[in-house]
């Protein structure tokens, strides 16, 4: 509660509370997909920090952990809260970032919450962002590594959405991104060996 009321302090558009990261180290301290194994706390955290919180207050990417189980749980206590918005990732936490995306999952959420619900799990091109936004029916998109991969991937999922053509960026343009990067990278004080793994990220 204390960092939700300070963080207001700033002029930000929202707090957003991450129950999704799947990381053993974050998930093993029973924090963000951790979190998941118990919608009573879950429950109780949400309800204290929807008092706190006078701004938007908003939930992120929810990996369910079974979803027989802990979706039919979780969905009610998300819808209850008076969020101002849900991601919903369509993977479990073992699942990680691998195997297939339960967009079944992501449509339930869209037909049953009371507020928006943005769609979230393996959106790397613009066609496909546009058959995942008709799939599911959500509001809108979340997207992370496919950014990463590609950073002109916002600009063509607006183009097609608009019925505009639109092209990849010209294999200059890629370069001179990697290079920017790269430079970037450079002037961080991590270890050499390390700055140049995070290049792969770019790379790829």
């Amino acid at each position: 509660m204390r960092t939700a009321r300070e963080l207001q302090q700033y002029p930000v558009a929202a707090v957003d509370l991450n129950l999704g990261c799947p990381a053993p180290v974050v998930y093993r301290k029973c924090a963000g997909g951790g979190l998941l194994r118990e919608p009573q706390r879950v429950d109780a955290i949400l309800g204290a920090l929807r008092d706190a919180v006078k701004i938007k207050f908003t939930v992120k990417n929810p990996h369910w952990i079974r979803f027989a189980r802990s979706f039919d749980e979780l969905l009610p206590v998300f819808a209850r809260h008076s969020l101002d918005l849900l991601v919903v990732h369509g993977r479990t936490v073992r699942e990680l970032y691998r195997g297939t995306v339960h967009y079944e999952c992501i449509t339930r959420a869209v037909a049953e919450m009371p507020c928006p619900v943005l769609a979230n799990g393996n959106v790397h091109s613009a066609r496909n962002a546009a058959e995942v936004l008709k799939i599911t029916g959500a509001h809108g998109l979340m997207i992370g590594r496919g950014a990463i991969r590609n950073p002109w991937l916002f600009q063509q999922i607006r183009s097609i959405s608009a019925a505009k053509p639109f092209s990849s960026p010209a294999d200059s343009r890629c370069w001179n991104t990697c290079v920017r990067s790269t430079k970037r990278l450079v002037h961080q004080t991590c270890a050499n060996r390390r700055r140049w793994r995070k290049m792969k990220k770019y790379m790829n």
